[in-house]
């Protein structure tokens, strides 16, 4: 067994090896242990396929069939969509949203708001309640403080990009966004009547370098950056630790 046949066998055997034992040592490397080097028998090979095989592996979950009024884009359990971007049912915290439901529904001695005022309009930022619990958990996961008054509930992801558009810019001035960046944002600086500005990224995330050149030059009238530095989609990147402090350094600047 050579050339790529044997490359892929031991990439699977390699995978299955960590799934059980964690990380390989190299004198226990499975498919060195077993091929001797670059050959390997067909009895070996079909004696590692069997160990690999009695790996247990979770279950995998139903297809998920998405149908009827509530979804966006209708999804067929008989399809694999991967143009959709909604989640499983079974991924989502239905029953936690249930039992805070009942819990803010449920009149109760320990709070003085009143259960019926619920579904009316709200204070434009948010329940105080709500961005206090917030700030609490921020201010423990960023190691800083951080102030209910400094926070703002939006309706999703676009709707805060879109307030940050109108408060932060005015028409002609430009957005640095990285290439490629999220397709969803584009129409969105495109209605604020922003001119986009691509800056390189890479696989540690955006170019900063790249980023100050197009700062420094005078050339565009930037007042915004759109970076998605965690799981960037499309490519899926994160930006890397020196970058962000490069970016941050580059705030102050500019």
């Amino acid at each position: 067994m050579t050339g790529r046949l044997h490359a892929s066998f031991s990439s699977c055997m390699r995978a299955g090896w960590r799934r059980v034992h964690g990380p390989i040592p190299e004198t226990h490397s499975p498919n060195r242990a077993a091929a001797g080097g670059r050959h390997m028998s067909i009895t070996a090979a079909q004696a590692q396929h069997q160990q690999l095989e009695a790996v247990t592996v979770p279950p995998a979950q139903p297809r998920t069939e998405q149908l009827g009024e509530y979804v966006a884009r209708k999804v067929s359990a008989s399809t694999i969509d991967l143009g959709v971007g909604q989640p499983a049912p079974h991924t989502l915290p239905l029953s936690m949203f249930q039992a805070a439901a009942q819990h803010r529904l449920t009149p109760s001695a320990s709070t003085t708001c009143d259960p019926s005022l619920l579904l009316q309009y709200g204070p434009f930022r948010g329940y105080p309640s709500f961005r206090a619990a917030l700030a609490q958990l921020l201010t423990k996961r960023y190691g800083c403080a951080v102030h209910k008054d400094d926070l703002m509930v939006t309706a999703g992801v676009s709707h805060g990009l879109d307030l940050a558009c109108r408060h932060l810019s005015q028409p002609g001035d430009c957005v640095v966004v990285e290439a490629p960046t999220y397709f969803l944002a584009s129409p969105i600086f495109t209605q604020n009547r922003l001119t986009q500005v691509a800056c390189r990224a890479d696989e540690d995330g955006l170019d900063t370098a790249h980023l100050e050149q197009l700062l420094a030059s005078g050339q565009h009238r930037v007042s915004l950056l759109y970076c998605i530095p965690i799981h960037h989609n499309p490519r899926g990147t994160t930006l890397s630790h020196a970058r962000r402090l490069h970016l941050v350094q580059l705030a102050h600047q500019y």
